[in-house]
Formats: C-alpha cells, structure tokens, sequence
C-alpha cells in the first residue's frame, strides 16, 4: 500500500468513526426522553400519587394502599383502549366516581383521587377479566 492509499484509508476509518459515534449518541439520546405519562410524574413525584401502568397483560400492581386523597394516574402502556373503574361490571356502582367514563388511549394517562376510605375492587371495563383491588386508608 503507497502512501496516498493508507492516508485515504485513515480519513474513511476516521469518517465512519465518527458517523458511528453521531448515531449511537443520536439513539441513546432518543430512548431516554422519557414517555409523556412519565412525565406526568417525574414532574411533581410527592407521597399522593400513585402509578398503575395498564399493560396488554393486564394492570400493575394488581393490589395496592393508598391513603385518602391519594392521587392515582393509570397510564395506558397498552397497544389497546383501557378503561379502569370500580366494580361492578358494567355498571361500577361500588364507586361510581371512580370511572373515567370513556376508553383511556394507548400512551394516555387519566388520573383519579380516592377520597373514600375503604377496599375497592376494579377492572377494565373493556376487558372485564382484568381485575385489582386497591385499599384506601385514612
């Protein structure tokens, strides 16, 4: 190999290199913005709010404590319409209050505070064998 060859050589190792590093920084930089429904909660994390991430497995936790007044955002990271609300099914009559009374999107958050005391059964409204119970304390 003469030496305008290795020159040329090192200039196109350098270049893709350098392209190599641009796209993995680029990449990186796009998987950690965080989704819209964890920024709902990374903006104002307090003792008051709780997450229940609604999967196509179905909710998680499945059974939780909150205290009154606790604030609980149920984010859909489902690729399906959700709808959480007290039982019982179809009519959610145990909470009535606790129903957003519409499908929650994938990717949408609907946020509801418990201000009753007591144990509450849920489900989804569209897929009634996803089930939990959530337990609000004073």
């Amino acid at each position: 190999m003469n030496q305008k060859t290795g020159i040329i050589t090192g200039v196109l190792i350098l270049a893709v290199l350098a392209i190599g590093v641009f796209v993995y920084q680029d990449r990186g930089a796009l998987q950690d913005e965080p989704s819209s429904a964890e920024q709902v909660f990374r903006a104002e994390p307090s003792e008051r709010s709780f997450v229940v991430t609604m999967t196509d497995e179905g909710f998680s936790p499945t059974e939780f404590t909150i205290q009154r007044g606790t604030t609980v955002a149920w984010v859909n990271s489902s690729t399906k319409f959700r709808w959480p609300a007290s039982n019982i099914h179809p009519t959610h009559e145990l909470y009535p209050a606790f129903d957003p009374l519409e499908p929650v999107a994938p990717g949408e958050v609907w946020e509801f505070t418990f201000n009753e005391v007591g144990s509450w059964q849920f489900h989804d409204h569209l897929i009634p064998r996803f089930i939990g119970l959530i337990t609000v304390t004073e």
